[in-house]
């Protein structure tokens, strides 16, 4: 199978990272079908499934406790639809592109995967074209707050978030990498340089807004602009103020402080957008 399949291409990121609006962006490449935070355990490790009428979720009915909530079907069944669906939208000439739920893996439960489960799943049945986008550690958590996604693993603090983030960074070691914030700065750049990773092909015109606002994708966890931009940093509340100085004060023993170098952001929180200011200490970053 593996061998006469085109590549399937794969965005990873994790939540309130800008995933949506890049990955909006990315639906707008000729000929991409782009299906948004999927992920074939969904409904075993985050969403109780729904027993109502499913007519096309056939891995939704398999997570149902009267079918035995097997893992092994889930999986069989989403590899199935997958490889399918890439040998038919590769017979129309199209282009499939799938937006991994990473935050499954990497920010549920009580510990962080080895893994992406989208990746695994179907790298043992086609080749893989992979892409990692991330954004300040900071932005992304007080955006987690808001959500109250802290929720969904243990420690819920920001420690806790970062040494996750950081094992998704072990775990997307190998793919090319781009943040979020030169994204906002020079989206038809940073448009251009993912086409390139992930062998699409290029727009032909420039990017507009009303295109973005034409895509409706799920996730748009953030404060939901339909303009790409810059963006100040949210208000920082006062009960995470003592935790981030704690983690300033640690310096290379806080997570925050490794994800920050690792990275390459400013780890001061009074730093101004594009809380650039160290040098990426990950291989494989976009160079726009």
């Amino acid at each position: 199978m593996s061998s006469t399949l085109p590549p399937i291409r794969v965005v990873h990121h994790w939540a309130c990272s800008g995933g949506t609006i890049i990955s909006r962006s990315l639906a707008q490449l000729p000929r991409v079908v782009l299906l948004s935070e999927v992920h074939p355990l969904a409904h075993l490790r985050l969403h109780p499934p729904s027993s109502g009428y499913l007519p096309t979720d056939v891995v939704q009915q398999l997570s149902l406790a009267r079918n035995g909530r097997d893992p092994a079907l889930c999986i069989a069944a989403w590899q199935g639809s997958m490889l399918a669906l890439q040998a038919a939208t590769s017979q129309q000439n199209q282009v499939l592109v799938l937006r991994s739920h990473s935050h499954i893996d990497f920010f549920c439960g009580g510990l962080a995967a080895e893994e992406s489960m989208v990746s695994r799943s179907l790298r043992a049945k086609a080749a893989l074209l992979e892409l990692l986008t991330v954004r300040h550690p900071l932005d992304s958590w007080l955006s987690i707050l808001t959500n109250q996604w802290h929720r969904h693993f243990a420690g819920g603090d920001l420690e806790s978030f970062c040494r996750r983030a950081l094992r998704m960074l072990d775990a997307c070691r190998a793919m090319p990498w781009l943040r979020y914030e030169e994204f906002s700065l020079n989206p038809a750049s940073a448009l251009q340089a993912m086409a390139h990773v992930l062998q699409l092909e290029p727009m032909n015109r420039s990017l507009h807004n009303d295109d973005i606002q034409a895509i409706q994708l799920s996730g748009d966890s953030g404060r939901r602009a339909d303009v790409i931009s810059a963006r100040p940093r949210r208000p920082i509340p006062e009960n995470q103020k003592s935790a981030i100085q704690q983690a300033l004060n640690d310096g290379a023993d806080s997570s925050y402080m490794r994800l920050c170098h690792r990275l390459g952001y400013n780890p001061d929180p009074a730093a101004t957008h594009p809380f650039l200011g160290l040098n990426a200490d990950f291989p494989h970053r976009l160079e726009l």
